[in-house]
């Protein structure tokens, strides 16, 4: 048995594929609504749940009965089992049961991506990262509130300038090369028009941004992630996850590490496809096309933005995440 740690843990498809696997693991429960410490039962239906085949791997005789007893008085949620079962344990069993059966196809070479059809649970290993839009959301997240207070100095910078160019009077000067330039009313007032402009164009940018910024809170939710893409040299998988099932509802912290994932494989891209990860949010291409800009601006030597590129390359597969694990 390969003991194996899951940060992320959809426990709804795991319950599910272990009661298709082992006659299942509740027949007939109880429907109840908890308040405070009541319980308040649903009338006329039964109660009826005995512990599988699977289960007394990991409990005794005398845990059966409690075990039956509290899933009785439990409710399963869309998310989340009520029934304290060790959730790891069964996924390592799962795991196996799924090997030993031979229902999971595992990548290790670019000669097993060929055989993979709709449908079938793979097992592929690589290197974690965020979904481009993520990625642009994070930025974006970070940068915005920079923009102001950044403008800001800049006008002030600029107000500052043309103070002192209402102060100035008429001069010359000479340059490295012996001519003489003088700089006399005219120019001064040229100068000064000049940095009112300056000073409204900044301004301006600034009410830019500040409506940027209420219309990014609304096209970056930060409810949910989406997915995650697992590359590795032979093949990528675009895994679907939700932000309940991970650790500790911490998905960032899958990002950059090394994994293996378990799923179902719900599309497939061919070598010779291309998939651009933010079709189907028409609004993510218009975000897109702002945090260029953003990044394009902001870019310097002490400040360097990379810009995520969208389109992903086959092979690859989109996968119902079932387990993203080490």
């Amino acid at each position: 048995m390969e003991l194996v740690y899951p940060i992320y843990l959809d426990t709804t498809m795991m319950m599910g594929l272990l009661a298709s696997l082992d006659e299942g693991l509740v027949e007939e429960a109880t429907l109840e609504k908890v308040q405070g410490d009541s319980v308040q039962k649903k009338k006329g239906l039964s109660v009826g749940v005995k512990v599988s085949k699977l289960l007394s791997a990991f409990i005794d005789a005398e845990a059966k009965g409690d075990m039956s007893s509290q899933a009785s008085h439990s409710v399963q949620s869309q998310y989340t089992s009520t029934i304290k079962y060790p959730s790891i344990s069964l996924f390592i069993k799962l795991r196996e049961l799924l090997k030993e059966k031979e229902y999971i196809k595992e990548m290790k070479s670019s000669s097993d991506v060929d055989s993979v059809e709709l449908g079938d649970l793979i097992e592929l290993g690589g290197i974690a990262t965020p979904n481009p839009s993520l990625q642009i959301s994070k930025v974006v997240n970070q940068l915005i509130p920079l923009i102001d207070p950044f403008l800001k100095m800049k006008e002030n910078d600029l107000q500052a300038k043309a103070l002192e160019l209402r102060h100035i009077k008429p001069f010359t000067y000479t340059e490295e090369d012996g001519s003489v330039v003088q700089i006399d009313k005219r120019r001064i007032q040229d100068m000064q028009e000049l940095k009112k402009i300056e000073i409204s164009s900044v301004q301006i940018e600034r009410e830019k941004y500040q409506i940027m910024s209420e219309m990014y809170k609304g096209l970056f939710p930060d409810e949910e992630s989406d997915s995650i893409l697992v590359s590795n040299d032979f093949v990528k998988s675009i895994n679907i996850v939700y932000r309940q099932f991970a650790r500790l509802n911490r998905i960032h912290d899958i990002f950059n590490g090394s994994w293996k994932c378990l799923g179902k494989v719900i599309g497939i891209l061919k070598r010779d496809e291309e998939y651009d990860l933010l079709s189907g949010v028409p609004v993510g291409y218009m975000a897109k096309g702002e945090f260029d800009k953003l990044s394009t601006a902001f870019n310097n030597e002490q400040l360097r933005i990379d810009i995520p590129n969208s389109v992903l390359k086959g092979p690859a597969f989109k996968i119902a995440t079932i387990a993203i694990f080490a």
